[in-house]
């Protein structure tokens, strides 16, 4: 599962996918908490979308700079309900580039944030629910081994989800006993 999420987060990373990346480099470190090269990947992915950020905070046309602070958060609201976390976070950013002790933009950014990352871990484990249900399928018709890929897959998405982890340990034993008939 490190090998894998490392391939992952590196393709994310060179596609500009930064929150996947980010979130698959920090699956590594669950599982390996030593792993330099991990580490090192998961800042760099985490800078370049504070770059990315940034740059969209700094590429705002001459026109955006005169608007006013009430009208950057509104923006930055509508972008928020929208569920347009990287606009948000954008918008509540030149606020704060107007003023930094701006307390509303401080929160609602933080709030961007945490939305953003919530969204992406609620996607995982969605997946890996359906992962989940492919593999129950697949052991009803005694496919064994395709279910236990699709296990596998499913701890990928939500390494914790006690069900998956509960199937992969009897699927294991089952296609243990089965490579041991198969050798009598």
């Amino acid at each position: 599962m490190v090998l894998e999420n490392m391939a992952y987060g590196k393709a994310y990373l060179k596609e500009a996918k930064y929150t996947d990346a980010i979130m698959r480099f920090n699956k590594v470190l669950t599982l390996d908490s030593k792993n330099e090269e991990a580490s090192l990947l998961l800042k760099k992915a985490q800078n370049e979308l504070e770059t990315q950020v940034l740059e969209m905070v700094f590429a705002q046309k001459e026109g955006e700079i005169k608007r006013s602070a009430d009208e950057i958060m509104t923006s930055g609201r509508r972008y928020l309900d929208q569920k347009q976390y990287i606009e948000a976070m954008a918008e509540f950013s030149k606020v704060l580039k107007i003023d930094p002790t701006h307390k509303e933009a401080l929160r609602l950014q933080g709030e961007s944030q945490f939305r953003m990352e919530s969204a992406l871990i609620k996607r995982s484990k969605v997946d890996a629910i359906g992962f989940l249900g492919k593999a129950m399928k697949l052991v009803a018709v005694g496919k064994y081994q395709d279910a236990m890929d699709q296990v596998t897959a499913a701890l990928e998405r939500d390494p914790k989800n006690q069900e998956v982890i509960a199937l992969q340990k009897k699927l294991a034993i089952i296609i243990k006993l089965g490579k041991k008939q198969e050798n009598q």
